[in-house]
């Protein structure tokens, strides 16, 4: 006997079979086709967007990099900045020296010297304000300098698109360089009594009062112009609000302390000014 052999099965001939898997098949491929196109329908708006957003900035940025001040604009820039500060500082110097000087020797108003030249710091009922001899700073006008420098010097590291950084800096620095030549002159008082106004809310207040005598120093001529004495007291009046956000917080003792500052401050700032009439000279003893 040969061995046994197992004969292939007979494939029958399923022509409804065939078809009907043919038929999902197709189904099955149309619906895979149709969720791409909804996908790509519903997708491709928010693809233009970002691509709307995002394609212009990014061809900006390519287009103008950061970049930095030019190191000869820096240059120039620092050469201003050490300028002004070496100003500031040789005038806050000249400032108090002249100053204390004019106190020791005792410097009277003359009107026979004629009127106080007239100057911005007098003008006005928001000019700038004024420094006591006692504070570490008497040049109102060199810090104001100075801030302007530190200012112009911070904008040095700055880094920016724009193609006229270089061009912002000279401005700068060209402002800065008027500053420091045009200082003008700065008001110095010197405080002979004080006290500060106290109150109660809904009770009264007591007023407070500032007296001493100011100076008005001109930083270009390196001289005291004016001197005077002033007196100035509180409001007979003092209007303030408050909100009481309840037992434990009234608000009230504060709002009213900040009330009669500000009014003695302006007060203060107003006598000042007003007591600077006449020109400054020596002290004529009788």
């Amino acid at each position: 006997m040969g061995p046994f052999r197992q004969g292939k099965p007979l494939v029958l001939p399923t022509p409804e079979l065939d078809a009907y898997e043919r038929e999902l098949r197709t189904r099955a491929h149309r619906k895979v086709i149709y969720t791409v196109i909804g996908c790509v329908v519903l997708v491709a708006p928010l693809v233009v967007l970002f691509l709307m957003a995002t394609v212009p900035e990014a061809l900006y940025r390519l287009k103008h990099p950061l970049r930095g001040v030019s190191p000869a604009a820096a240059a120039l820039a620092q050469a201003s900045i050490t300028r002004a500060r070496e100003v500031a500082r040789r005038e806050e110097q000249a400032a108090r020296t002249g100053i204390e000087r004019a106190v020791a020797e005792g410097l009277d108003p003359h009107p026979e010297l004629g009127r106080c030249p007239s100057s911005g710091v007098l003008q006005g009922a928001y000019s700038p304000g004024f420094r006591r001899l006692a504070e570490a700073h008497v040049c109102l006008a060199c810090d104001a300098l100075a801030s302007q420098a530190s200012l112009l010097e911070g904008s040095l590291r700055e880094r920016s698109r724009e193609a006229d950084l270089d061009e912002g800096v000279a401005r700068g620095a060209s402002a800065l360089d008027r500053s420091a030549a045009r200082l003008g002159a700065v008001v110095v008082i010197q405080i002979t009594a004080e006290a500060a106004p106290r109150g109660v809310p809904h009770a009264g207040f007591t007023a407070g009062h500032v007296r001493g005598r100011s100076y008005l120093w001109d930083t270009q001529g390196h001289q005291v112009l004016c001197v005077g004495d002033f007196a100035a007291e509180s409001s007979v009046a003092v209007d303030y609000k408050y909100m009481t956000r309840g037992p434990l917080d009234p608000g009230g003792p504060m709002e009213l302390h900040y009330a009669l500052e500000r009014d003695l401050a302006d007060r203060t700032r107003e006598a000042v000014h007003a007591s600077l009439r006449y020109r400054a000279g020596p002290h004529i003893v009788d």
